[in-house]
């Protein structure tokens, strides 16, 4: 039986779980193998921009986003429809003209720049679900949030078809990481490439802050699962910043583990519940698999408080009704 003395124990018969009900698990981010080929097939590379976005301070609710470009003689102007939560304080170098429901930006050449500031709570659909979302210790977004929709006019130079290089770079506070689908090329620097644009643009989910990253080939696909503290799990934080195959990971992690009884990886000390489980098998259900397991060990620590998940948002467990 796994030790403490609060703990319960169970053997149970097919279910399906995976380890850390304390642990709030985010997002899961894959990145493609084809995405080496597509570069083999990137046009010549002309102009450059970066995508920059700062989040000033642990709990802010709004981003600073800046586009740095350099190059761009052959930009002729950009159209620019934000998110319906709209931008605030949008400067930039050259001419801004807006409309009702978009912007015209003319750049200055060759080198320009263009800011805004931009929500980053976000509540889509009548079920009032999130699908931006910001906490004072992480923050989980995504492009069509921080971006706008663009439309780029632009001209060939000497019979050559403009391309950018083009990068998304995220300024955190101090102790926080970021992960994304896309291919990294420092800390908290992911590169843009798509062959069939001439303006690579961001793209997908972004988690920002404090979480431990798993990675682990699943059905010959690469997933990184980014996963948050729940509730009195604050020192559950700093694990997986090493992707490498022949580093472990756990062994650097800043939070206790103990070993599993049934499986190889170990269990997180300070979860509210880890479930050992077995595959049995892999089911495709449209762009998702559905993975089916059997529960060969449980462990329930009464005392932690849960999470409870209610119209997008998370709240702490309350008192009992009582029964009429």
């Amino acid at each position: 039986m796994p030790r403490g003395k609060r703990s319960a124990a169970w053997r149970g018969g097919p279910s399906w779980s995976i380890a850390a009900a304390s642990i709030l698990q985010l997002a899961v981010l894959t990145w493609p193998l084809m995405s080496q080929a597509a570069d083999s097939e990137t046009p010549r590379q002309t102009f450059s921009i970066d995508y920059i976005v700062t989040i000033p301070h642990a709990g802010a609710t709004t981003a600073q986003v800046r586009w740095e470009l350099a190059g761009i003689e052959e930009i002729e102007r950009l159209t620019l429809r934000f998110p319906d939560t709209g931008a605030s304080e949008i400067t930039g170098s050259g001419q801004l003209v807006r409309h009702d429901n978009h912007v015209v930006w003319t750049p200055s050449k060759p080198y320009a720049h263009l800011s805004y500031t931009i929500e980053l709570n976000h509540v889509r659909g009548t079920q009032h679900r999130f699908d931006s979302y910001a906490t004072d210790s992480w923050i989980v977004t995504r492009a069509r949030q921080l971006f706008p929709i663009i439309h780029m006019e632009a001209k060939e130079r000497n019979g050559v078809t403009p391309k950018s290089r083009a990068r998304l770079i995220f300024r955190l506070p101090k102790g926080w990481q970021s992960i994304a689908a896309l291919p990294k090329e420092a800390p908290d620097v992911f590169r843009l490439a798509d062959p069939a644009q001439i303006l690579d643009r961001p793209f997908g989910w972004y988690v920002l802050g404090h979480f431990t990253v798993d990675r682990q080939e699943i059905a010959g696909i690469m997933v990184s699962i980014a996963r948050v503290p729940g509730v009195g799990q604050v020192k559950v934080l700093g694990a997986g910043s090493y992707s490498m195959r022949d580093t472990d990971k756990w062994s650097l992690a800043a939070f206790p583990t103990y070993p599993a009884k049934f499986i190889r990886p170990p269990m997180i000390e300070d979860a509210l519940l880890n479930v050992e489980c077995r595959l049995v098998s892999t089911q495709p259900l449209g762009d998702h698999t559905v993975f089916t397991g059997e529960a060969l060990w449980a462990r329930y620590e009464p005392d932690k408080q849960p999470l409870i998940y209610h119209q997008g948002k998370y709240w702490h467990l309350g008192e009992q009704v009582p029964k009429e």
